[in-house]
């Protein structure tokens, strides 16, 4: 596996060594073969002219006549030429590494000619155009939208859409000539394809559990079989394809299994011309891992009537369980006969768990308790213990739900159609809640500042929102709203617009950096002046001085606002301002927020802090 993986990697980088310049990473050639076709609407000769109708490339090795296609990219690579001849009877063309030059000229320096041609690419596009001025002709890109062959100044390169140019030339003793860029067309290649193990699994491709085709862009196992679903669940190491335990994506077992014992393998390990158990006198059983025979042969194999029945020997004589068995009496209990009767893997007393002792003469084992044989006994979807429920142990020989939690009642009780541990409400059997929980606290309820801000006069607005929980941690638990009304947040020197202050004459607020609050403090509530104590500490960290700071307080659940003075920061400087805020006199116990603004026409910047009153 690990060397076809290698092999698949070099080959992928062989395949995309070769347009890896011409596409970005991760994209190939829509087509490997780009070839561009020039198609001649007009060639007309005057004066001893002759240019002809055709494309000469590589020199004049390659001829291309009207409508001929000729190759830019050949199997993923650029043509490049190495001669370029531009007095021929036509245009001659030089191939590069990023475009093409277009060479228009007849080879009687006496005449005039002039052409009109269309230029189509297949599998690229055209990208910048570059001119090469000669003595007498430019080719340029379009002035008034059209050419006009014959006249001066009119020679002409128009895009008429990405893939196709229209070209004007009227030469007399010059040239016209120019470069266009060439882009190849590129897309992305489906992770099912790019020959890349991208999962790191060990497969590429097609290989891959998780590609289902190659136009599939995942490679990702995440199949619903132990062997597709991308996980490593036989603890080895090794995961689905790379597993020696998996056989292929539909295999749900990706343990390795051991190998098959000689005495089953269908091989005849010892040269003997006999083949596993019970024909092979090496054989004790069919698990015995080594079929060389004994050296003095067991009474089954040894030509003997060991037991005077006139029987002789594996299988004539009935008492020989095999060409090992060293006793040919007849008649034993299934317990004893040193046979596997019930194909159980165990054989006789007390090995086996249907033998009750070794006069036995049943080997068939009694049935599993409900709680372990692997079915759903109660028709709930869920088998055994712990799954079900209704187990309390695997011993336990009743699967049926008779809990006395609601997780384990086999009801309905929150009448969404699913029970116990079908309910994904249910952690447990033990679990005595089978509907959701809303909260388990206030935490959980939304509190504080809800919806956007808005505008009323000079204050900016928003709405504040205190909520409860009812029946915390019950499926009776719900979020009560207990206040919500739209408060002040802030209040305007100027005007306030679309929710938030402006400056009438710059119409424009600058928060800056420079402008920081380090720290905030509190003060405890003194119930006796019906005030808070705070101290703010303000640091300009710019370049420049910050004049006439204002400084504002506001408590928006009490429609608080309270200006604390204006302060002058110098450049580098910290300036601390310390006030109180007036509270109502019939304010309750309970949580608020402090709003703190600090700003001038060239910074600002707000700050909220939660305080309790006791």
């Amino acid at each position: 596996m690990k060397l076809m993986v290698l092999f698949m990697a070099l080959l992928a980088v062989g395949m995309v060594s070769a347009t890896d310049s011409l596409c970005p990473a991760g994209e190939v050639l829509d087509q490997q073969d780009i070839t561009g076709t020039m198609s001649f609407s007009l060639v007309k000769n005057s004066g001893g002219g002759n240019m002809h109708p055709r494309v000469y490339a590589d020199g004049t090795n390659e001829v291309y006549f009207d409508n001929s296609p000729f190759l830019l990219v050949d199997d993923g690579r650029r043509v490049i030429d190495n001669r370029f001849t531009p007095n021929v009877l036509g245009v001659a063309i030089k191939r590069t590494d990023s475009g093409i030059w277009v060479h228009f000229q007849g080879s009687n320096e006496e005449g005039k000619e002039t052409a009109t041609a269309i230029l189509t690419l297949s599998g690229a596009t055209f990208g910048s155009f570059s001119n090469a001025k000669s003595n007498h002709n430019d080719m340029e890109r379009p002035r008034d939208g059209r050419g006009e062959p014959g006249k001066p100044g009119q020679d002409e390169v128009t895009y008429l859409s990405a893939d196709t140019i229209w070209i004007v030339s009227t030469t007399a003793t010059g040239n016209d000539r120019f470069f266009i860029e060439v882009l190849p067309s590129c897309h992305e290649v489906p992770l099912c394809s790019d020959g890349f193990d991208n999962d790191g699994d060990w497969a590429v491709d097609l290989q891959d559990f998780g590609c289902t085709s190659l136009t599939d862009n995942d490679e990702t196992n995440r199949g619903t079989t132990q062997c597709s679903d991308g996980r490593d669940n036989d603890g080895d190491g090794l995961i689905d394809q790379a597993d020696p335990g998996c056989t292929g994506p539909a295999d749900d077992d990706e343990r390795t299994l051991p190998p098959t014992p000689a005495c089953r393998d269908g091989r005849d390990n010892d040269n003997d011309g006999l083949i596993d158990h019970p024909l092979d006198p090496g054989c004790l059983d069919a698990n015995d891992p080594d079929e060389t025979d004994p050296a003095v042969p067991p009474q089954c194999f040894d030509g003997a009537d060991n037991d005077g029945d006139n029987l002789i020997d594996y299988p004539n004589d009935p008492g020989c369980m095999s060409a090992s068995d060293n006793d040919e009496a007849d008649a034993r209990p299934q317990c004893s006969d040193r046979a596997d009767n019930d194909n159980d893997g165990k054989t006789d007393f007390p090995a086996d768990p249907g033998c009750a002792d070794a006069s036995d003469n049943d080997e068939t084992d009694p049935a599993p308790p409900q709680c372990s044989d692997t079915f759903d006994n109660d028709g709930d979807r869920s088998t055994d213990f712990p799954a079900d429920f209704g187990c309390e142990s695997s011993s336990d020989t009743n699967e049926t739900n008779d809990g006395n939690t609601q997780c384990s009642d086999g009801v309905d009780n929150d009448n969404d159609g699913r029970i116990d541990q079908a309910d994904s409400d249910c952690d447990s059997r033990t679990d005595d809640t089978e509907g959701p929980i809303a909260c388990t606290s206030d935490a959980d309820c939304p509190n504080g500042f809800v919806d956007g801000r808005s505008c009323r006069l000079d204050n900016v607005m928003q709405s504040m929102m205190r909520s409860t929980c009812e029946n915390p941690g019950t499926t009776q638990s719900s979020c009560q709203t207990t206040f919500r009304e739209r408060v002040i947040v802030e209040h305007c020197d100027e005007r306030c617009s679309e929710g938030a202050c402006v400056d009438r004459a710059r119409e424009t607020q600058i928060f800056s950096d420079d402008l920081y609050l380090p720290a905030i403090n509190i003060g405890r509530y003194n119930p006796g002046d019906r005030q808070i104590p705070i101290t703010i500490r303000m640091e300009n960290r710019g370049d420049l001085d910050l004049d006439g700071v204002r400084v504002v307080a506001t408590i928006p659940e009490l429609s608080v606002f309270q200006p604390l003075g204006r302060v002058d920061i110098a450049d580098g400087k910290t300036v601390t301002v310390r006030g109180a805020v007036d509270l109502p006199m019939d304010i309750a116990p309970g949580e608020y927020t402090l709003g703190v603004f600090v700003g001038n026409e060239d910074a600002h910047r707000r700050v909220y802090r939660a305080f309790r009153i006791q």
